[in-house]
């Protein structure tokens, strides 16, 4: 008796694979410090009344990296949506586009939580002024280009 076996292939994202590519890669690293870096020295005047540039310089590479972090706990998501999509589920253009509006609200309160315990609760503030700072960079900083994720959708 033959058993049959089922094999499923998994085709990585195509929007995942721009991202592996260097060009993109180094646009992706300089445009992400450059809006981290705005947001944070908005927040510094804001909270501070000024730019505190020693701090600024111990905390600028953990906020940017936290940020990537978060980015990919949002990927690791898209890469759950893939694989259901391989096993036959399939999505409408309205349900597609929840579903990544719901990566995105995913990765911005991976964004909150890490910023938040990571970085502004070990800086002397009040705990209002944490959950502000870190509010707005899950807003400032969302990874809103996983919108483009709806034009292969669309297409």
């Amino acid at each position: 008796m033959k058993k049959d076996y089922k094999l499923f292939n998994f085709i990585l994202p195509p929007f995942l694979l721009i991202g592996f590519t260097p060009a993109f890669l180094v646009l992706s690293l300089v445009g992400n410090f450059v809006i981290d870096s705005a947001v944070f020295a908005v927040i510094m005047l804001i909270v501070f009344k000024k730019f505190d540039s020693k701090l600024y310089v111990r905390k600028i590479f953990v906020l940017w990296g936290l940020g990537f972090l978060a980015d990919f706990i949002g990927i690791f998501y898209y890469i759950l949506i893939e694989i259901t999509m391989s096993y036959g589920a399939s999505y409408e253009k309205a349900n597609s586009l929840v579903l990544i509006f719901l990566g995105i609200l995913i990765a911005s309160l991976a964004i909150f939580l890490l910023d938040y315990f990571v970085v502004f609760r070990r800086i002397d503030m009040t705990k209002k002024q944490a959950v502000i700072s870190a509010l707005a960079f899950a807003v400032l900083t969302a990874p809103y280009t996983f919108l483009l994720r709806f034009s292969v959708y669309i297409a």
